[in-house]
């Protein structure tokens, strides 16, 4: 390898700077709706996406915006990971990033819709330049008896160079 392709493949991995933002990735996800409990093994993501890294060791900011709606009373959780093994929950397996056991909580309504968004900054993950790393999302009711959903969903990733 060359002196100037060295130089030009060490600053695409190493060279954006601390702090400074790498890539931003998003997707919208269709509308999500599930009667299924926050610890039910049958819950599956409401949003995911995947980032490839362009840095070494960067940090993640996972941003998740939606309508959030619930018909019934009582509660609904968000949970953000960044693993899902279907059959699996991750509420219950204790593997999750952030956890809201009151994601949306109605004391005496029939039905709501609530304009949402949550924010995660993941400065755990250690991936090296060309891995990939898919984000999940989660909701499910706290009780039973309500429907849980998310419209207009939008989930973003940045990538933010160390």
């Amino acid at each position: 390898m060359g002196t100037i392709t060295r130089a030009i493949a060490n600053n695409l991995t190493t060279g954006h700077g601390a702090g400074k933002i790498v890539q931003v990735v998003h997707a919208n996800p269709g509308t999500y709706s599930t009667t299924l409990t926050y610890n039910s093994t049958s819950l599956t993501p409401c949003a995911q996406l995947a980032i490839t890294a362009k840095s070494l060791n960067s940090h993640f900011l996972i941003k998740w915006s939606a309508i959030h709606g619930r018909s019934g009373n009582g509660r609904s959780q968000l949970l953000f990971s960044k693993a899902y093994t279907a059959g699996n929950n991750n509420y219950a397996d204790n593997n999750y990033l952030f956890y809201d056991h009151y994601g949306l909580y109605i004391g005496a309504a029939d039905n709501i819709k609530h304009a949402t968004s949550y924010s995660y900054y993941d400065s755990g993950s250690t991936l090296a330049v060309g891995a990939t790393q898919t984000y999940y999302v989660f909701l499910g009711q706290i009780g039973s008896g309500a429907t849980d959903e998310a419209v207009n969903q939008r989930l973003q990733i940045m990538e933010i160079a160390q």
